[in-house]
């Protein structure tokens, strides 16, 4: 290898590179037959000296010898090809994806994306039967009731589950373990029975299953249920399948049909008149509602709207089986005035004009009485010739 020294950064560096690494200036090696000393001469592109080089490329007799190629293109560095995908990146990203999954089961078994409002369990214990199941239903809690025989008194509770003033899920179940009072506990030879499912049978029904299972039928309450006529049996404690002594208790619940449910009906009267009941009435599901329209003085009723609808005109109008909700509305008109003839019209009589003050004529006064009406006047006769004018 042969090394020379760049004339730019002083660096020693390998003859057959074509450039320093250093600095990056590229040199010419001069041919051996050169006149030129046995040092490399190396050239700068920034230099005059690369001028030089050219011209001696383009004229080799004014260079003095065999003109040198002047140093390529520097080959273009081959990058790394990254195509290839990394393995450990892809593991590392399913493992995380992997983990990611897990947490997210975990957090649901778990309850951690229960958003549903939360109860706290109230205390229980101590209470009858009934007073626990409405406190807990007041709280949407549905529990599960389990009979055990201790020596407290029959219907109180022994125990719940989960504790008290605990936080409930939606999902969580509630339980208490409800006394059957005190008796002798069951021996080896006690023979047990299975509690049949009687819910939705009449209860006369299920009291005899329960008799010719071993078992006694207590009716303990009634409660409305939209899936059992009235009569049935809606609900049974223990639920079905459990395993009781012969002679152990069922305590049935029995329908009491449908909750009936309760409307509004609105009645109101235009102008004119008025009805009665007036306002918003309630009324139960299958009730009628009666009312009655009067009218005042100088209307008579137009027609009568229920919902909307005209049906007439009447006087009273009963609604009957009432499944919903309705609006009454009375339309009374004046009653038109009869045609009567017009009043003969009188002429007024026609009053004298107010006599004015007409001042007196100048009359000269009558020397000689009027004749009287009937003389009849003398003739006009000639004057008497006097004797004179004879």
């Amino acid at each position: 290898m042969r090394t020379i020294i760049c004339k730019k950064c002083g660096t020693p560096i390998d003859a057959s590179l074509g450039e320093c690494p250093v600095c990056g200036a590229v040199y010419y090696i001069l041919p051996e037959e050169s006149d030129e000393d046995e040092s490399t001469r190396v050239w700068d592109r920034d230099t005059e000296e690369i001028s030089a080089a050219i011209r001696r490329e383009t004229d080799p007799a004014a260079a003095g010898g065999p003109s040198q190629p002047l140093p390529g293109p520097r080959p273009a560095r081959t990058a790394p090809d990254r195509r290839t995908p990394d393995r450990r990146g892809i593991f590392a990203a399913l493992a995380a994806l992997a983990l990611a999954i897990l947490t997210v089961v975990l957090c649901f078994m778990n309850g951690v994306f229960d958003f549903s409002p939360r109860q706290t369990m109230p205390d229980v214990v101590g209470l009858t039967k009934d007073v626990a199941l409405g406190q807990l239903r007041s709280l949407n809690i549905s529990p599960n009731v389990i009979y055990e025989e201790s020596d407290l008194s029959a219907e109180q509770v022994i125990r719940q589950s989960p504790e008290a003033d605990r936080a409930l899920s939606g999902r969580e179940n509630v339980t208490i373990i409800v006394s059957t009072g005190p008796g002798a506990a069951p021996g080896p030879d006690t023979v047990y029975a299975e509690v049949p499912n009687v819910v939705g049978d009449s209860y006369a029904a299920a009291a005899a299953a329960l008799a010719k299972a071993g078992l006694v039928p207590i009716r303990s309450s009634e409660a409305y249920s939209d899936s059992v006529p009235a009569g049935g049996v809606a609900r049974q404690s223990p639920l079905p399948g459990a395993r009781l002594p012969q002679g152990g208790e069922v305590l049935l619940t029995v329908s009491k049909g449908p909750e009936a449910r309760t409307y509004s009906v609105v009645l109101t009267a235009g102008k004119g008149g008025s009805i009665e009941p007036s306002g918003r009435v309630e009324a139960a599901q299958g009730e009628s509602l009666s009312f009655a329209l009067v009218p005042d003085e100088g209307y008579e009723l137009a027609e009568v709207r229920i919902d909307g609808v005209s049906v007439g005109q009447t006087a009273e109008y009963t609604l009957t089986d009432i499944s919903g909700d309705h609006s009454v509305y009375a339309v009374f008109a004046a009653i038109p005035e009869e045609s009567q003839p017009p009043e003969e019209s009188q002429a007024p009589t026609e009053s004298a004009p107010p006599t004015e003050s007409v001042p007196p004529l100048d009359t000269p006064e009558l020397t000689e009485p009027l004749p009287e009406p009937d003389a009849q006047p003398e003739e006009s006769k000639p004057p008497e010739e006097t004797d004179e004018a004879a």
